[in-house]
């Protein structure tokens, strides 16, 4: 309804009220004094029902009011918020600047942990490029390191820094250091040091080229210890295992080597890939450091493509081949628990690899997610792309959810991160941008 305001009445002279007021005899005395009790009475009567009006609007009495609604009201669901206490932790280039975030697994109350000026022409927007980080397996400290300026060569050698998960007290731990991984307890780090790759760029990579000088780290003394030196040909670290045994990979122009590598013996055992197979993909040990598996490659991979994975046993020899897809390939690997196992896993559109059929989302490879439980030895997907987006496996927050980037080349945002549950449904938005974003891990 409009609002129009109403007409002002004429204003009248002094002692006189309008035309159209009648004008009342004046009471008699007694009149007066039946007209001053009833005013008196009326008072008491709004004054007492305003006493209890505000008892019964105080801030006791609304907090239990609240605490009865609470209690009568029916139980809230909570499988809509994958988790209220872990918070998920994910990095973007933004103009030229590297952002750190960190928000609730439903993706609100985002915070920005800390930031860094970088050039942008030299990373292309992708944030792994730029940033090495791990949270800790406590969840409430960060490390990391970023490369030089120059290159933006994540392995490149660079100090070690560490945050609480809020951010705060900063300090540099450990310097020229190419990668580095917590321990289990989250008490120690493994990491490496520059080797001749990076002194000399253009000695090239020979039949046996030097690898890294392994140390760990003790967090509670800053006790430093050498447990591999550069002819040992460790040049990464696929999976601290337990205290003393990690899995290293070895490269040479034939391709990739595993190793079993016990620190108290320093006895290495090279563990025989299958044949037809010469790359490592990935390696994951579970939770309890009982179960290690490893994702291999093909010969003449981006060629041929299949996504196989094997146990690797306690004995340094490759057990079950638990998974073998031909025309698929795999990449991201994380446990939900110590008997099952999520990973990402595509093919093309029409069922098998090749880069000159696309999909509607523009990508060639249809990127899901897959599960494999080990107690029934069954595997199963749980988040298959139609084609329209694709669905690039991050993370598995334990018994809650997994994060996968949602991708599309024909949209803007390109890329949306999203919290899931563990059956792939009730998808949440953490973020979204037109760059590719990191998921980093779970925090406080």
């Amino acid at each position: 309804m409009d609002n129009f305001q109403q007409p002002i009445p004429p204003i009248q002279p002094n002692n006189t009220l309008p035309p159209t007021t009648p004008i009342l005899p004046e009471p008699s005395k007694s009149k007066r004094w039946l007209y001053i009790l009833g005013g008196v009475l009326i008072v008491g009567v709004i004054a007492m029902a305003g006493i209890i009006l505000l008892k019964e609007k105080s801030p006791q009495s609304e907090l239990e009011s609240l605490k009865k609604e609470v209690q009568t009201s029916k139980p809230v669901d909570k499988t809509a918020e994958v988790s209220a206490e872990s918070r998920a932790v994910f990095a973007i280039v933004e103009g030229l600047k590297m952002n750190i975030y960190s928000s609730n697994s439903n993706g609100v109350d985002r915070k920005l942990i800390f930031s860094r000026e970088i050039s942008e022409p030299n990373t292309r927007a992708r944030p792994f490029t730029v940033v090495d980080i791990k949270v800790s397996p406590t969840k409430d400290l960060i490390a990391y390191k970023f490369p030089p300026a120059e290159n933006y060569t994540v392995s490149a050698p660079a100090p070690v820094f560490l945050i609480d998960y809020q951010g705060q007290n900063k300090k540099k731990i450990l310097d020229n250091v190419e990668t580095f991984s917590w321990s289990r307890d989250g008490k120690k780090i493994i990491y490496s040091t520059a080797t001749p790759r990076f002194d000399n760029p253009n000695a090239g990579v020979s039949f046996s080229s030097p690898g890294a000088e392994w140390h760990i780290f003790d967090m509670a003394n800053s006790k430093d210890v050498i447990i591999a030196k550069p002819e040992q040909q460790f040049h990464s670290l696929g999976s601290w295992i337990n205290e003393n045994k990690f899995v290293f990979i070895s490269y040479n122009i034939y391709g990739s080597e595993l190793v079993l590598y016990d620190s108290t013996t320093q006895k290495p055992e090279k563990i025989k890939l299958p044949d037809g197979y010469t790359q490592v993909a990935g390696i994951s040990t579970n939770p309890s450091g009982s179960r290690t598996i490893v994702s291999l490659l093909p010969e003449n991979y981006g060629i041929n493509y299949s996504c196989d994975f094997y146990e690797v046993e306690t004995d340094g020899k490759l057990g079950k081949h638990f998974i073998a897809d031909k025309n698929y390939s795999c990449e991201g690997i994380a446990w939900n628990g110590n008997d099952e196992v999520y990973y990402g896993k595509g093919t093309g559109p029409k069922g098998s690899i090749s880069t000159s059929e696309t999909s509607e989302s523009g990508y060639y490879v249809l990127l899901s997610v897959y599960k494999y439980n080990f107690k029934i030895g069954k595997g199963e997907p749980v988040l298959i792309s139609d084609g329209k987006e694709v669905y690039r496996f991050q993370n598995v927050l334990e018994n809650k959810g997994f994060v996968v980037s949602n991708e599309s080349n024909k949209r803007t945002p390109k890329y949306i991160l999203e919290m899931r549950k563990l059956d792939g449904s009730n998808p949440q938005s953490l973020f979204t941008s037109d760059k590719e974003m990191l998921f980093i891990d779970w925090s406080k």
